[in-house]
């Protein structure tokens, strides 16, 4: 048994008149208390309820619980759509591509990878690429930027998916195609 299975037993067996109901990814015990009904609802695999409400009426309560399947419903049609769309999805990919980054804390870094090569429908090798300032974009430390192409900064090489026209290239840099359009850079060090 998972812990959710055993803290949802444990719980159902706690409650007086209580009554488990499993729908989609959702499980739900409604039970009475005093005057009152009551409900408590999981979803996928959390241990501990999500919701836990008590009600003056049992219409109430049904209501809430009706409620509470038409999101399960909800969900359960984006998932599927997303998953078909994911499935569905061939990015545009072709060996001279420019993807920009743009990330920092306090300031604006910008980075230019250039694709050298296309592997599979969604794995690009990239390099890392020069740039150059826009003429006149100049500012109180800061400026605007653009790529030279074929201008590599290293012979490093990563390979990357490209997921949602999207390139992690770490934790805190994304990467995307880019525009042409000058980037905004700046620092303050």
């Amino acid at each position: 048994m998972t812990t959710q299975e055993i803290n949802i037993y444990n719980f159902w067996n706690k409650k007086a008149n209580s009554n488990l109901e499993e729908y989609k990814e959702l499980k739900i015990v409604s039970y009475t208390i005093a005057n009152l009904f009551a409900v408590a609802i999981w979803a996928r695999k959390q241990k501990n309820p999500f919701r836990h409400y008590s009600f003056r009426s049992f219409e109430k309560m049904q209501n809430f619980i009706n409620e509470m399947k038409a999101v399960a419903d909800r969900n359960e049609k984006r998932i599927a759509r997303r998953k078909a769309e994911k499935a569905a999805y061939t990015p545009d990919l072709n060996v001279g591509d420019i993807y920009a980054s743009s990330w920092g804390y306090e300031q604006t870094n910008v980075s230019f990878y250039q694709v050298i090569e296309v592997k599979g429908k969604c794995t690009i090798v990239l390099r890392e690429i020069a740039q150059k300032t826009i003429e006149g974009s100049e500012g109180n430390m800061s400026c605007h930027v653009t790529a030279v192409q074929d201008k590599f900064l290293n012979d490093k090489t990563i390979q990357k998916r490209v997921s949602n026209n999207r390139v992690k290239i770490t934790s805190c840099e994304n990467a995307y195609k880019w525009d042409g359009r000058p980037k905004y850079k700046s620092w303050y060090y």
